[in-house]
């Protein structure tokens, strides 16, 4: 046997070891995460996790032809997870520093009679889920296993894109393996067999939704028989979310009800310097008509995305003005993640919020500014005040 998945499972047991005895280790925070109880992220290669990759300590597994979604949706990590999301001691899983829920104090809080839903963000929870009997039931009752399929699937299955931006990758995208393609219809069936409880799908956190076959088909072949109770967020990169692309979905556009836009930037040269091969004038003719589908209430949120680096931290004022303009509900922020070879930036150059960076007290004023300027940004990160 190849000794590869063997170092990876030694890996990922490790985690899930680690994570158990860390819930008598770490101090309660009084704020529980329901997203375990709710939540699968279907992303590359196979591997399943329960809230954001990037959020969290370790996958709940990895789909194979051995393993099933559902095994893993009630596998070993899963229940650690649970358990220690109920524990209130959510460092044992979570990569706290970056979930903006915590860092903001939007996550539900355990009192005496129960949860203190009062804080909460806006949109954190699916439409419907607080409703959900089998959901309300299996967090009251302390469930680890649950005897219900997800009721929010998130897609990170598809990488394929029509840009390479520098913060993401180094090449452009454009093609699966035989063996990705076979996932993508193990995928599609598993989403159908959650159908009729689905509350939330989100697409596609890892390539672009009306770039990829995958979900243009599925936005496009979906049907209220099948997703009685779904509403789709899709997260995109504007450049081809036009008038006429939106009315090639058909029946589809009645299932959308949130438009997330990365966009990274607030001039042109910086725009087309970081989302490489987008188009700033396209760009903005798309965002105008995104915004006029929430102003006729055809989407219910939409949301401006702007990841942080050197380059692009100056606009951020004008970033959300921008957003003003628009009329966009939030505009969230996040910092520049190593992806290592993946991305085209020299990550240290970039990396602004780290201390060392010689503009990094300058990007700490413009922070403070910034959420003085604009009750809607979501910060993804802690702030500190510069001395």
């Amino acid at each position: 046997m190849n000794a590869a998945p063997l170092m990876e499972k030694a890996r990922i047991l490790k985690k899930r070891l680690t994570a158990a005895w860390g819930r008598s280790l770490h101090p309660e925070t009084g704020m529980i995460c329901l997203r375990p109880f709710y939540y699968m992220n279907i992303s590359g290669n196979g591997l399943v996790y329960p809230c954001c990759p990037g959020l969290v300590n370790m996958p709940l597994g990895t789909v194979s032809y051995k393993r099933t979604f559902e095994s893993i949706w009630n596998g070993p990590a899963a229940r650690i997870f649970r358990k220690t999301m109920l524990s209130t001691r959510l460092d044992g899983v979570c990569v706290r520093k970056s979930c903006p829920f915590f860092l903001n104090g939007l996550l539900p809080r355990q009192t005496g009679k129960g949860l203190d839903m009062t804080r909460t963000a806006p949109g954190l929870f699916p439409d419907g889920l607080m409703d959900d009997g089998a959901v309300m039931s299996a967090i009251r009752s302390a469930a680890s296993t649950l005897d219900y399929t997800p009721r929010f699937i998130g897609l990170a299955c598809d990488r394929r894109c029509n840009l390479s931006c520098a913060s993401c990758r180094s090449i452009n995208v454009t093609r699966l393996s035989k063996e990705e393609s076979a996932y993508l219809d193990k995928v599609t069936e598993y989403l159908h067999e959650a159908g009729p409880n689905l509350l939330e799908l989100e697409a596609l956190g890892s390539g672009e939704v009306f770039y990829s076959p995958f979900t243009l088909s599925l936005l496009r072949s979906m049907d209220r028989k099948d997703f009685p109770r779904l509403k789709t967020h899709i997260v995109t990169n504007g450049q081809l979310f036009t008038q006429a692309m939106w009315e090639s979905l058909g029946p589809g556009r009645g299932f959308i009800n949130r438009v997330d836009v990365s966009v990274d930037a607030a001039t042109k040269s910086t725009y087309e310097a970081i989302r490489i091969g987008g188009s700033w004038e396209r760009l903005t003719k798309n965002l105008e008509f995104i915004s006029s589908l929430r102003i006729s209430k055809e989407i219910g949120f939409f949301a401006l995305n702007f990841v942080i680096s050197a380059r692009n931290f100056t606009e951020i004022p004008l970033f959300l003005d921008m957003a003003k303009n628009l009329g966009a509900d939030q505009v969230v922020m996040t910092l520049l993640h190593n992806w290592g070879k993946a991305m085209r930036y020299e990550f240290e150059k970039e990396a602004v919020h780290f201390p060392q960076h010689p503009l990094h007290g300058e990007f700490l004023k413009t922070l403070q500014k910034a959420r003085e300027q604009s009750p809607n940004v979501l910060l993804g990160f802690s702030v500190k005040k510069d001395k």
